[in-house]
């Protein structure tokens, strides 16, 4: 789980700066407001972990097809050059499991 650490802190202060940004611009607040069934208000709190919950889902989403991309990216690079990487198998094989689940 070390491992994988420095990437989540790195997504969540990315997230952080998003989510500072569209408050600044108005877009976003970090207070939120709990009203009852008349509609008035009961409650106001402030949260960062509500506020960053949404950037910090399309980030996460946004990196992981990055990732993606670079990793298709190297198998084609790789290819073309007819290098014999030890992760050649490994690509190979996650596009043939990636062809088989989608034939389901």
């Amino acid at each position: 789980m070390n491992f994988f650490k420095p990437y989540l802190e790195f997504l969540l202060g990315v997230s952080y700066n998003v989510m500072q940004t569209l408050e600044a611009l108005g877009l976003w607040s970090t207070n939120f407001v709990v009203r009852d069934k008349t509609g008035k208000i009961v409650e106001s709190y402030w949260s960062i972990t509500e506020a960053i919950a949404v950037p910090f889902f399309v980030i996460t989403i946004i990196f992981f097809v990055l990732v993606f991309v670079m990793l298709f990216a190297i198998r084609i690079l790789a290819g073309k050059k007819d290098f014999n990487l030890h992760c050649n198998y490994c690509f190979t094989r996650f596009f043939v499991y990636c062809k088989y689940f989608a034939e389901f």
